[in-house]
């Protein structure tokens, strides 16, 4: 009864609390720009703040993502189109799954710029899983000795209270006691940026599989 009281409160702006900020879109490419693709947990992170906001991610929706929720889109020749689709529903255990995961999501190869590219990157990230990992889990815990040995990540999964965007402001001088920024700050720049580019409220939950409308609506106007 509690937690049913708690989702109906949630789909009233007026009742709503936020313990986040969005991002602004040059604060997102910012962040993105400070990452190195070409070390291990650059490469991760790099891909993580483009894809959390292409993707709408909730806050802890990477730390759960599995290797299977992305496969390769195809045309009707069977040829790779450049684009990939996730989808939990991809996973053995979430066949049919929840109704709000239903929906496929997709990647777009970005052209004009490979370095930001979150197909290239995600295929990167895949050519450094080696042998040593047995577990299904996108993101790895970084191996410190990669440089010697040539083996980017453990077989451990990325820590499941892991701040990425957090620990990404204070790098581009975002005074963090003042704006409180969470991974879910990325959902929150995705939604943002869907009603700035035209999409309306329908489209958006098409995308990020709120609830109703209402949830989208500001607690402020």
């Amino acid at each position: 009864a509690r937690g049913a009281k708690r989702r109906e409160l949630q789909t009233l702006p007026e009742k709503r609390q936020f313990s986040y900020a969005a991002m602004t879109t040059e604060e997102i490419r910012k962040i993105v720009e400070n990452y190195d693709k070409n070390s291990p947990d650059g490469l991760q992170k790099k891909f993580y703040q483009i894809s959390a906001v292409e993707l709408a991610w909730r806050g802890n929706e990477a730390t759960f993502c599995l290797v299977e929720f992305f496969k390769n889109e195809v045309d009707i020749y069977g040829d790779i189109t450049g684009r990939i689709e996730y989808n939990t529903i991809f996973s053995k255990t979430t066949q049919g799954g929840e109704k709000h995961t239903a929906a496929s999501k997709w990647l777009t190869s970005n052209k004009e710029c490979q370095d930001k590219c979150p197909v290239r990157l995600l295929q990167k990230m895949l050519s450094k899983r080696t042998s040593n990992i047995k577990t299904n889990r996108l993101f790895l815990t970084p191996n410190p000795d990669w440089k010697k040995t040539g083996i980017w990540y453990k077989n451990c999964p990325m820590g499941i209270n892991h701040s990425v965007s957090g620990h990404a402001t204070q790098n581009i001088g975002i005074d963090i006691k003042k704006v409180k920024i969470t991974n879910h700050s990325n959902r929150s720049s995705a939604v943002s940026n869907l009603i700035k580019s035209g999409a309306n409220l329908q489209e958006v939950i098409q995308i990020t599989g709120h609830s109703s409308s209402e949830s989208l609506k500001p607690s402020h106007t």
